[in-house]
């Protein structure tokens, strides 16, 4: 997942994805862009926990 997000936000993904104009809720698409893959990330790490939550009964 850190490779997916990695590469999302260098060249050569990130120029070809936010080389368009429009705003998203009020951003530029390059900050959406970054703020959506932080989002992204934040959550996989959650749910990874979440997984990866020890057992209260051991």
């Amino acid at each position: 997942m850190s490779i997916l997000s990695g590469l999302a936000l260098i060249w050569p993904v990130y120029p070809w994805a936010v080389d368009l104009t429009p705003y998203v809720l009020g951003l530029p698409f390059s900050f959406a862009w970054t703020v959506g893959w932080l989002v992204v990330v934040f959550i996989a790490l959650v749910l990874l926990y979440r997984a990866d939550e020890p057992d209260p009964a051991d």
